[in-house]
Formats: C-alpha cells, structure tokens, sequence
C-alpha cells in the first residue's frame, strides 16, 4: 500500500484505530503528524496490520 504523504495522512485522521508509535501524541507534539506512517499498525512493508487502509479509502472517496 505505497500512497502519497497526503492521502496517508488523510486515512490516519479518518481511523479510529489510529496509534501513534512510540509515543507520539499528535495532539501535544507538532513535530510529529497524525499519518499512517507514524501509526502502530502501520508495517514496514507499508501495510496496514489491520487492514483498515482500503475500507478508509473507499468510504472517505480518498
């Protein structure tokens, strides 16, 4: 699942599985940015370990 910076953001801030790895908290800390690539679930063959990626994609047209 190898996608642009702006829809892996997008799908991030539209799941509600997203989980910061390593603890980062989006919220407080604006170094880091709400986005697949900084979510747990997210492998290092860039995929989403839960499979939420495409159903996120399909339903928010992104």
């Amino acid at each position: 699942m190898r996608s642009s910076s702006d829809t892996y953001k997008n799908v991030a801030e539209n799941c509600s599985q997203y989980s910061p790895k390593n603890g980062w908290d989006t919220f407080s800390n604006s170094t880091s940015e709400c986005s697949c690539t900084t979510c747990n679930h997210f492998t290092k063959n860039a995929f989403c370990d839960i499979d939420l990626y495409d159903e996120i994609v399909e339903n928010h047209d992104l």
